[in-house]
């Protein structure tokens, strides 16, 4: 990979194709369920290298024997409501939960087709697209045959709410040596971190002018939060596990002059910190005069 960095062939297909499947392949697997992002965090840009992209992987795949679904995801906002290490692991167990958020929103979204709070709309996209790849992972003929994917909807809903979901992931945790409630304190940590609003280890990015949310650029925001301390530039360098992105508007969104649209929190967040956020922001953060049409999360099924 380090070869690949600096030859500029990072996105090159069949490479891409290769890292991917070489481990994927190794684990002896029945069935592979991928999920291909396309937009400005992803490799691939645009639809058409994407959907290349996931051709290769699914038709290498395939004639290895083993079943294959890609999906083609949207990736042109962050994905659920955080970004950083320890807020995003925290959020995909506390995705796991039955009577939490995330699956009373996937119930509105799926069952229900009820409208969403505010809150729930900031993490309606990371909601759609992993039920949509769970879905896909209980029965592979779901890509085609509406009544297998109904079928396997229902199965997931029922797994999800009889808290199947909570025990394989606790179980996930323990077999790897974690502990969980050392965890969740680290987690409530940030919370409270965001909570307190303290100067010097928050920092509010606002709204220049009224509009409506229209884009995040999602890999400038990465980066971002690479300079900020939560990403490795080199193998060498140390990782700020706290270090957190918070959304606070949902694509579409309607902004008022002095709105918060994110926050960070970081210990001992200074100055220059403050200003690489609000520098960043500025192009990173799109604001529209009319309301915006937002894509799909799911652009393809292959």
């Amino acid at each position: 990979y380090a070869l690949r960095d600096v030859t500029a062939t990072v996105d090159e297909i069949s490479l891409i194709t290769a890292s991917i499947l070489s481990k994927k392949l190794a684990e002896d697997l029945d069935v592979l369920v991928m999920d291909v992002k396309c937009g400005s965090g992803a490799f691939m840009q645009n639809l058409k290298d994407a959907r290349a992209l996931a051709k290769s992987i699914a038709d290498t795949a395939r004639s290895a024997g083993v079943e294959t679904t890609c999906l083609i995801t949207a990736m042109d906002f962050p994905l659920g409501r955080y970004t950083g290490n320890t807020a995003e692991t925290f959020e995909a167990l506390e995705f796991c939960r039955a009577d939490g958020i995330y699956f009373k929103t996937a119930e509105k979204l799926f069952i229900a087709r009820a409208q969403l709070s505010p809150e729930e709309k900031l993490i309606a996209s990371l909601v759609e697209i992993t039920v949509e790849l769970a879905v896909a992972m209980l029965d592979a003929r779901s890509r085609t045959d509406k009544k297998a994917r109904s079928a396997a909807l229902g199965k997931l809903m029922q797994l999800w709410q009889s808290r199947s979901l909570e025990k394989q992931a606790a179980l996930w945790i323990k077999t790897q040596g974690g502990d969980q409630a050392a965890f969740a304190a680290k987690a409530a940590e940030i919370t409270r971190g965001f909570a307190a609003n303290k100067k010097g280890e928050v920092h509010t990015y606002r709204a220049a002018k009224a509009g409506f949310f229209s884009h995040a650029d999602s890999r400038a925001i990465g980066n971002l939060m690479v300079d900020l301390g939560a990403g490795r530039k080199k193998s060498t360098d140390n990782i700020s596990d706290e270090v957190t992105l918070e959304m606070l508007k949902a694509p579409g969104e309607a902004v008022k002059k002095g709105d918060a649209i994110f926050r960070v929190f970081k210990h001992n967040l200074g100055k220059s910190d403050a200003a690489l956020i609000d520098d960043v922001a500025k192009t990173a953060i799109a604001l529209s005069a009319k309301k915006p049409r937002i894509g799909k999360n799911i652009l393809a099924r292959l």
